[in-house]
C-alpha cells in the first residue's frame, strides 16, 4: 500500500535534496508545454507523484541525471513511464537534471534509511560533475563543465568555480571520488536488484558498466530521444537481474 512506510511529505523534504524543476526546457519548445510539465512535478522538484504516497518497497527507483528526468521528453516517452508500462510495477523518476553521482547518492542513502526498494536502477552521471552545498539556497549547486562558461554563469561564478575545478577535477581526487561512490553503491543494494549503466564515456572507462548509445534525440536536440528511451526500458526489463522482478506484477 502507499505511504506504508509511515513518511510524511516533511520527512522527505528532510532527507532528499530538492531539485529545480526545468519547465519548458523539457520540451523544447513552444506553446503551452509548460504548464502541462508543471503538472506533472511533485514538491519537491521531481517528475514523479509526491513521495508520500509511493510504496516504495514495490517501487523500481531510478537514480540519474537528465537522462533520468527525461530532458526534451514528454512524459510519454521517458524510459522510466516505457519501464512502468513494461513491467506492471511503480517507477519512480529521482532524475537530477545535471545531477552528480555525489548528489545521486545523496538520494541513494536517503531512501535506504526508509525503505528497500525492490529494485534499483543506477543511470550513473558524468564523473566530471560535483554539487556545491550552501545553507543559503534552497537548491544545491550541480556543478559541470557549463560551470566555466560565461554565457551560462557570471564571471564572477565561473572565477570561483576555477578554483574549485583545479582542485575537484584532478585525476586521483575524481578516481578516489567516484570509487568510493560506486563501491558504496554496491554495498548499500547488494540485497536487493540492481542494474547499472551510464550515457558517459568517462563513467564507462571507471566504472566499467555498460555504456548506452543514442539511436535519436530529444526535441532540446541534446538528450536521448523517444526510440532511445523504448531501447533503455527494454534493456532493463531484459536484464538477466530483473527478469525474476518483471513478471510478478504481471501475472
Amino acid at each position: 500500500m502507499a505511504g506504508e512506510t509511515g513518511q510524511t511529505v516533511e520527512d522527505y523534504q528532510g532527507k532528499f535534496i530538492k531539485t529545480r524543476p526545468l519547465p519548458g526546457l523539457n520540451f523544447g519548445a513552444k506553446g503551452n508545454n509548460e504548464a502541462m510539465f508543471l503538472d506533472e512535478i511533485n514538491s519537491m522538484g521531481y517528475r514523479a507523484t509526491e513521495f508520500d504516497t509511493i510504496d516504495w518497497n514495490e517501487a523500481i527507483v531510478c537514480f540519474g541525471c537528465s537522462m533520468v528526468y527525461g530532458v526534451g521528453l514528454k512524459k510519454e516517452d521517458t524510459w522510466t513511464y516505457k519501464l512502468e508500462k513494461a513491467t506492471g510495477r511503480p517507477v519512480i523518476n529521482m532524475g537530477l537534471p545535471a545531477g552528480s553521482n555525489q548528489a545521486n547518492m545523496h538520494n541513494q542513502i536517503a531512501l535506504r534509511e526508509i525503505s528497500k526498494p525492490y529494485a534499483v536502477v543506477n543511470s550513473w552521471s558524468s564523473t566530471l560533475r560535483d554539487v556545491a552545498w550552501s545553507e543559503h539556497i534552497q537548491y544545491p549547486h550541480h556543478l559541470g563543465s557549463w560551470s566555466l562558461d560565461p554565457k551560462v554563469v557570471s564571471e564572477e561564478v565561473a572565477e570561483k568555480t576555477n578554483g574549485w575545478w583545479e582542485i575537484a577535477m584532478n585525476d586521483v581526487n575524481i578516481v578516489r571520488t567516484q570509487q568510493l561512490l560506486y563501491r558504496t553503491a554496491q554495498i548499500l543494494w547488494e540485497d536487493t536488484k540492481h542494474i547499472q549503466f551510464t550515457w558517459f564515456h568517462d563513467t564507462h572507462k571507471l566504472f566499467k558498466c555498460r555504456f548506452m548509445r543514442y539511436l535519436d534525440i530529444a526535441s532540446d536536440q541534446s538528450h536521448p530521444g523517444p526510440n532511445t528511451a523504448t531501447q533503455v526500458s527494454e534493456y532493463i526489463k531484459n536484464s538477466t537481474k530483473l527478469n525474476r522482478l518483471l513478471f510478478v506484477k504481471c501475472t
